[in-house]
């Protein structure tokens, strides 16, 4: 391999030539030529993608965050085409759950050793996900973020945290029938949260996984109806007691049929608010992305 695409999404639209710049050296430094192909904030990121498919490049090399990763999943799931992450996101779970260096040099040390592992994805009535996908609280607090920035023009993360606390004031619970393994379960929560593979739920690890190759989808519900409530759930996480709580179920499954009241519902998609028609059905595609990881 002498010559690689990188595909950089900058989605608000700036440049940083001094990435650029630090990632060409990088490639350089191993004798690779790297072609820096930008999307900004109006770009046509993942027709750049399926283009590296119809040319049969090995390896297409993403510069982004689990929403770019997402985005290329999506086209490169199923494919020969293999997925080199630079992780140069906001919080880069995949890269994290794959133990790809967040250096820009060590990251692309992994990709130019070349190997290469196959991981599940899952998908959201066809939509792939790498990592996760959530209704009703998640979505809400993503949309009111996103509303908050539009408007006031502050930071993610303040906007974030200011979504966090109307979305906790105000949200509705969802009244939803789950079918998996030929059994129903009906339940008012304030969120279903389904992963791609199982995630650990308790302690200063929760949020990772220690496995994206089970073949399998983790399905989570909270039956807690209060924002203290909820909190006291959090609470009980981060003391290695969430699976304790009798109001935390969790589940495992290859598929699952979620039927809410509404034709439509937004679902966050790796972190993306998107509107689905109902019932929402997921499955697991085991084994389906080429992703270059770190040697074990």
């Amino acid at each position: 391999m002498t010559h690689i695409p990188v595909i950089i999404n900058h989605r608000a639209g700036v440049r940083d030539v001094a990435r650029e710049e630090e990632i060409l050296a990088a490639f350089a430094s191993h004798g690779i030529s790297a072609e820096i192909k930008n999307v900004g904030a109006d770009g046509d990121f993942t027709s750049l993608v399926r283009g590296c498919v119809t040319d049969r490049c090995p390896v297409v090399v993403v510069g982004g965050g689990d929403g770019s990763l997402h985005a290329a999943a999506g086209v490169l799931a199923g494919t020969d085409t293999a997925l080199g992450i630079l992780p140069v996101g906001t919080l880069n779970h995949l890269a994290k759950d794959l133990a790809v260096p967040l250096d820009v040099e060590d990251a692309v040390a992994v990709i130019v050793a070349g190997v290469i592992r196959n991981v599940d994805v899952g998908e959201a009535n066809g939509q792939v996900f790498i990592n996760n996908a959530s209704l009703g609280l998640y979505p809400s607090v993503v949309r009111r973020r996103k509303a908050i920035q539009q408007r006031l023009g502050r930071s993610k993360w303040l906007a974030f945290a200011i979504a966090t606390r109307r979305a906790l004031l105000r949200y509705r619970l969802l009244l939803v029938r789950v079918r998996m393994k030929d059994n129903d379960y009906v339940r008012r929560t304030p969120f279903v949260f389904i992963g791609n593979n199982s995630y650990v739920m308790d302690g200063l690890n929760i949020g990772t996984r220690a496995a994206l190759d089970a073949g399998v989808l983790s399905l989570y519900m909270a039956r807690r109806e209060s924002p203290f409530s909820l909190l006291l759930l959090a609470l009980r996480a981060l003391l290695g007691r969430l699976r304790q709580a009798k109001d935390f179920e969790e589940f495992t499954a290859t598929e699952v049929r979620i039927e809410t009241r509404r034709p439509h519902e937004f679902v966050g998609v790796d972190g993306e608010v998107v509107s689905m028609e109902t019932p929402i059905r997921c499955h697991v595609r085991p084994l389906a992305l080429r992703v270059v990881v770190p040697a074990a």
